[in-house]
């Protein structure tokens, strides 16, 4: 009857006792670690004891005051004076009881059955343990408003007392610049140096006493240093952008001192500099003249050029059939100043190129540096070389009507096929989610209106209006047909030809299948292609030449006075509004927190990137007063980090106001 009862009893004052001398060992583990923390005392070790502590306590208890079956019954009889010091009775196997107790057991039984809740048993304790802990804790918490020593060093703020044995004493960095650069390996003057991209930068610590050193970023990089027992601490690593840095050194007791920070500029790689010296501006041939070009050009680069050579692209054909054709020229080296600059000339052939009448060429130098492992490139201005097409023009009268027979278009149906197939790859490695159909929809509209300017050339008929050519200064729908009259019936049937494939393929595009479109793309492609290379045609435009504006008439007549030009040296508000100093300097005016610490470590890794931009001296000096804010070992810097943090801020823009003349009237407005 009471077994059920009785097992409930003890298991649930088993685990009250025991959560509560967990809460214990916690809260004795976080006190001990800020008292520690507090005066210089390792954490981690002080932590450690006192949970071992608290622990065998708890131990000890559970050993010395057990809670078994006998106590919670004990218990019972204390607590139900009714059960007459029987509880035992109705514990025990009813068989096993003489008549006397069965006797006393009816009496028990029917006075534990009127019991509306079981008693629970005490936990002394356990009550014990949790003032032990709300005691802990409410140190724990009180701990940072104790003010806390510490030692101002010369080289480096510390943390405790303790640490006095270990400082972070001389600082020494050498840096071996990158090969190719033909730099010398050497050791920087002052902390505050300049090295080139790419150079790996050693550092050389002393830190007498320390169990360990790191160099440590601004962004939170760390650099770990090995130890030689006979000399200091060394560090290396590749610099490939600027640093604001500084070192931390570990105690015996494990604290952690951090000496000041200090900047690392660096010298970046630029890229070549190519300048032509001769031809100026646009050549142009007569395919009578010498095909014959002389090039020149001066190159620069900071740290030597490995090449220096001249493209020559030659473009040929028109239209949607133009072609190019990129060759590399050696070229010939004039002279040399040191390894950083040359003078380079080229005495181009244009025959060699293969070139044609009508056919341009493009002319560049290109030039390469030494960066390993991936050298930079640049190249000069295009120079432009043109040969004058012999062809003679064909010259029409049409009534002051000027047009370009050759076909126009918006999208060259090249650039058509070229979309489709990206779009079937795109759908093969499925990166479409819809197989592709509103893309072909966008391809198969392109595919549209091409064909309607083309369909425009031949006369064909639509109820969609169409954009004119630019060369066109009327339109009319009903005329579109006797335009086809310009055209040779050759080039008519070529171009309908182009519309048939046009039309089969924007049908298919159209209805999302943009696989069955692509043969008849190209074979509009190649209609196109027949009709550039049936018939040139050129029409001399003597068509229409609108009026000079009148000036006087169209210009409004009222005049504007007593109106003056909005005088304000700036364009606007500037973009950079630097929440972060901003925060850090309201946070200054607020009594000490966690969260003014929180926005005094943000404003300092910006001020971090600004000291690599522009003024590092004085970002510095407000960045370390920061930090001195952070440790919390220096009154005297909240008025140098207010000021330095005012500094850093943008300027306010100036209002808007009327500009006065001399005399201090309103300029007036320019009319």
């Amino acid at each position: 009857m009471i077994d059920a009862a009785l097992r409930q009893t003890i298991a649930r004052a088993r685990l009250q006792r025991s959560v509560a001398w967990l809460l214990a060992i916690v809260a004795c583990s976080f006190a001990a670690w800020r008292i520690a923390e507090q005066f210089g005392v390792a954490p981690q070790i002080v932590a450690l004891a006192a949970a071992v502590i608290a622990a065998s306590i708890a131990a000890l208890l559970f050993r010395d005051r057990p809670i078994t079956t006998a106590t919670a019954i004990e218990h019972f009889n204390r607590a139900i004076p009714s059960l007459e010091e029987s509880a035992a009775l109705l514990n025990r196997d009813p068989s096993t009881l003489s008549a006397l107790e069965h006797l006393q057991h009816a009496r028990a039984a029917t006075a534990w059955s009127v019991q509306k809740r079981v008693p629970s048993l005490p936990l002394p304790s356990a009550v014990s343990a949790l003032m032990l802990a709300a005691t802990a804790l409410l140190l724990g918490v009180l701990i940072p408003a104790i003010p806390r020593r510490v030692s101002n060093g010369a080289s480096s703020s510390t943390y405790s007392p303790s640490a006095v044995t270990t400082a972070i004493g001389q600082v020494q960095l050498h840096w071996a610049p990158p090969a190719y650069t033909g730099g010398a390996s050497r050791d920087a003057e002052t902390l505050e140096a300049s090295v080139e991209s790419g150079s790996m930068v050693t550092w050389r610590i002393a830190a007498p006493g320390a169990t360990a050193v790191r160099v440590v970023t601004a962004a939170g990089d760390t650099l770990t240093t090995m130890h030689d027992p006979t000399g200091p601490w060394t560090g290396s690593s590749d610099v490939g952008k600027g640093w604001v840095w500084h070192v931390e050194a570990r105690s015996v007791a494990g604290q952690w001192i951090r000496g000041e920070e200090h900047l690392l500029r660096v010298i970046p790689d630029r890229e070549p500099v190519v300048a032509i010296l001769a031809p100026e501006g646009r050549v142009e041939l007569e395919w009578r003249e010498p095909h014959v070009v002389v090039v020149r050009a001066v190159a620069r680069d900071d740290y030597g050029l490995a090449q220096l050579r001249l493209a020559a692209t030659v473009a040929k054909g028109r239209g949607e059939g133009v072609k190019f054709k990129e060759n590399f020229l050696p070229v010939e080296i004039e002279s040399r100043v040191g390894r950083s600059e040359l003078v380079a000339s080229r005495i181009v052939h244009l025959d060699s190129l293969g070139i044609e009448p009508g056919d341009e060429v493009f002319l560049a130098f290109e030039a390469t540096d030494n960066r390993a492992p991936s050298p930079q490139r640049a190249r000069s201005e295009t120079i432009f070389l043109s040969l004058r097409d012999t062809l003679e023009a064909n010259t029409a009268t049409l009534n002051g009507l000027a047009m370009k027979v050759e076909p126009a278009y918006f999208r060259s149906q090249r650039q058509i096929i070229l979309d489709t197939e990206a779009l079937l790859s795109d759908v093969r490695a499925g990166k479409v989610a819809d197989g592709g159909f509103a893309r072909a929809l966008e391809i198969g509209m392109d595919q549209h209106l091409l064909r309607l300017r083309y369909g425009a050339m031949v006369g064909e008929e639509t109820n969609e209006k169409v954009e004119p050519d630019q060369d066109f200064t009327e339109r009319h729908e009903h005329d579109m047909a006797d335009n086809t009259t310009l055209l040779s019936p050759t080039v008519k049937a070529l171009l309908k030809t182009a519309l048939a494939a046009m039309w089969d393929a924007e049908r298919e595009l159209r209805t999302g299948k943009p696989k069955p479109a692509l043969p008849a793309e190209y074979r509009a492609l190649a209609a196109l292609e027949e009709t550039r290379r049936a018939e040139r045609a050129y029409v001399k435009r003597i068509g229409f030449e609108p009026k000079p504006v009148d000036v006087v008439r169209t210009r409004l007549s009222r005049k504007a006075e007593r109106l003056a030009p909005l005088d304000r040296s700036d364009s606007g508000t500037t973009a950079v509004t630097e929440p972060l100093l901003r925060d850090a300097l309201a946070a200054l005016e607020a009594p000490a927190t966690i969260s003014a610490k929180g926005s005094f470590d943000a404003a300092a890794r910006r001020l971090a990137e600004r000291a690599l931009d522009s003024e590092p001296a004085r970002h510095l000096e407000t960045l370390r007063a920061l930090r001195r804010l952070i440790d919390g070992n220096c009154t005297s810097c909240r008025e140098v980090a207010r000021r330095g943090l005012l500094a850093a801020l943008p300027p306010a823009p100036k209002p808007l106001r009327p500009a006065r003349s001399a005399t201090g009237a309103l300029a007036p407005t320019p009319q």
